[in-house]
């Protein structure tokens, strides 16, 4: 996404969960903490000025931030607006999976259900309608690809936002903030916008990621584990104004 007068942030959260001194992962152990790399640092971050900026958008995993959701409810921090991005665990799942023990590609080397990641969404989801917003937008990855257009469209609506086509597209290439996380975003960084999804393709995709990859046992149980967390918020997604329209 490329908009005018936007400062992005990409998992600031992932630092405080892996490297800083209240890191709840030991992928980086090894490594002494961070001291600056803490909860509260990432928050005033986040609400610092920043010449010239209208909008700050910041993605996250909802894992990152467990066991510390009140840092919403500070000052500066509670005027963000929450959204969710879910994606259907028996893709999911996998796609983590294959990523978490590809050493060469990732440098990460076992698979931790915890990174999964849908219980804490959904703990989140229920944190932020109890204490901020009754009901906020959730996206469905698949209906987006399906989509793009209105699904992005139903997406600004629902936030208050104004829709601009350049949601739709980027230009290709390195992105500083991703370097950290080297390996992860290989097809992102290749792409240069939302291409849409046969939706049937999608159904035969999630079938073979299950099936065809013979998984360990602990990947099928977070699968099993996810399912309800992901068909509840699920349930909740937008739709494009079209699809609302035909029910």
């Amino acid at each position: 996404m490329e908009l005018e007068n936007s400062k992005i942030f990409h998992e600031p959260y992932s630092w405080a969960y892996y490297f800083g001194p209240e890191r709840q992962s030991e992928r980086y152990k090894h490594q002494s903490p961070d001291e600056k790399q803490t909860y509260q640092t990432v928050g005033k971050s986040l609400v610092k000025e920043y010449d010239g900026i209208d909008l700050v958008f910041s993605k996250d995993m909802a894992y990152a931030i467990y066991k510390h959701f009140d840092e919403f409810l500070k000052d500066g921090v509670r005027n963000f607006q929450h959204t969710f991005l879910i994606r259907n665990p028996k893709k999911a799942i996998p796609s983590l999976h294959a990523a978490s023990v590809n050493k060469q590609l990732t440098g990460w080397e076992y698979f931790d259900p915890k990174e999964g990641g849908f219980k804490q969404m959904f703990e989140l989801y229920r944190f932020i309608v109890a204490n901020k917003d009754s009901n906020p937008v959730i996206v469905d990855a698949d209906d987006l690809l399906e989509d793009p257009e209105g699904i992005m469209r139903a997406y600004c609506e629902g936030i208050g936002a104004k829709f601009d086509k350049k949601m739709l597209e980027w230009e290709p290439g390195p992105v500083p903030d991703w370097d950290v996380w080297a390996g992860w975003h290989e097809n992102a960084l290749k792409s240069s916008g939302f291409r849409r999804q046969d939706p049937n393709k999608s159904k035969i995709n999630e079938k073979k990621k299950v099936e065809e990859e013979r998984l360990p046992n602990i990947v099928m149980q977070t699968i099993e584990r996810s399912m309800p967390f992901y068909e509840e918020l699920y349930k909740k997604r937008v739709r494009p104004k079209s699809a609302t329209e035909k029910k």
